[in-house]
């Protein structure tokens, strides 16, 4: 009997032990909510759809209740706040200026100061434009409408960044080419990433049956002639992703890797010599904001974020397995120029919080 009551009790511990053991992984592997280093004071009703630290992590830029609005982080203060009346898309043009591009027809894509907010250009007729970026001496968009001459509804564009003019696509040949375009559907989402210092690489998805698609940029001398209209880029289509409706892309710093978000989680393609290729997956429902940026790499290619709709995933970028997880409905988040935070904004404010190896 008493053989029998011990047999038992080994049983019993053994299970205990065997469940404590996973508790204790699934703790280590899924680390428990990040503590908030900081956050903005609370403002008007609303929620921000887009934020972005300057280069210089001393600012941020965010889009919210259709107002364009510059907080201090030292101070946590509002620098300025310009309504517009519509939800632009935002990029730092530098430490010293950021551009708003119109997400609605008849406006302008527009410069500003960092330090008061004042108008400092207008450019380009940009209707319908949901993301935008900056990069080395591009600037890269979802298109709407016509800009200009060159492109047509759909086509995304790459303007100059000295003097904002649109570039025209070219091929090797020099004959003009629409590589960009997808049946006259807009863009979803855009990002640009510097590869060489005469060469770049684009990724863009769009808002329903189109593929993502890839692209390499390539400036001649003629892309640097402030004489030449239009100016022109060497433009070369790498490859393409049959990717869910909504789906948004984004490329590391870099250019080693790129990371698909839909509604079904996030896919990883890393570059093999020649394109990219599917890597890793993290497969989980995802409610993809029409409108907030919710995902972003790390500037030194370490950390993916994501928001799910319920709470905020961190994943270690080589394997996209957790790191930890911020239970908290996000609606945009960015990180900052020396990874070390994760900004997110959620429920009409914004938090920043620090990561941890």
């Amino acid at each position: 009997m008493s053989l029998t009551v011990f047999t038992q009790n080994r049983k019993w511990i053994g299970l205990l032990t065997t469940l404590t053991v996973l508790i204790l992984l699934l703790f280590i592997i899924t680390r428990p909510d990040y503590e908030a280093a900081w956050s903005l004071p609370p403002g008007e009703s609303g929620n921000y759809f887009e934020i972005q630290i300057s280069p210089d992590g001393q600012s941020l830029l965010g889009v919210k209740n259709n107002c364009l609005e510059l907080f201090d982080l030292k101070t946590k203060q509002r620098y300025w706040q310009i309504e517009k009346g519509f939800l632009p898309a935002i990029a730092w043009f530098d430490n010293e200026r950021v551009l708003a591009v119109p997400s609605e027809r008849a406006w302008d894509l527009t410069v500003y100061s960092r330090e008061k907010g004042t108008q400092l250009e207008e450019s380009i007729y940009a209707a319908g434009c949901i993301d935008v970026c900056c990069c080395g001496e591009l600037v890269v968009g979802t298109g709407g409408h016509v800009l200009k001459d060159f492109s047509g509804f759909g086509q995304p564009f790459v303007l100059r960044r000295a003097d904002l003019r649109e570039f025209v696509f070219k091929n090797p040949d020099g004959e003009v080419q629409r590589i960009l375009d997808c049946d006259d559907d807009s863009g979803r989402s855009i990002t640009a990433c510097r590869i060489e210092d005469d060469q770049y690489r684009i990724a863009v998805t769009y808002d329903s049956h189109c593929p993502a698609k890839i692209c390499t940029l390539t400036m001649t001398e003629e892309s640097a002639n402030q004489e030449r209209c239009p100016p022109f880029l060497m433009v070369d289509l790498i490859q393409e992703f049959a990717v869910p409706e909504g789906s948004r892309v984004a490329l590391s710093e870099d250019g080693r890797f790129l990371v698909i978000l839909s509604s079904e989680g996030l896919i990883k393609y890393d570059w093999a010599s020649s394109d990219y290729q599917q890597e890793s997956q993290f497969k989980t429902s995802i409610d993809v904001n029409a409108y907030g940026k919710c995902l972003a790499i790390s500037p030194d290619g370490r950390w993916v974020a994501c928001c799910t709709g319920r709470d905020v995933l961190v994943l270690c970028a080589a394997d996209l397995q957790i790191s930890s997880r911020i239970r908290s409905v996000a609606y945009a988040l960015c990180f900052s120029p020396d990874s070390r935070q994760l900004a997110i904004a959620r429920d009409m404010g914004v938090a920043g919080y620090l990561l941890r190896d």
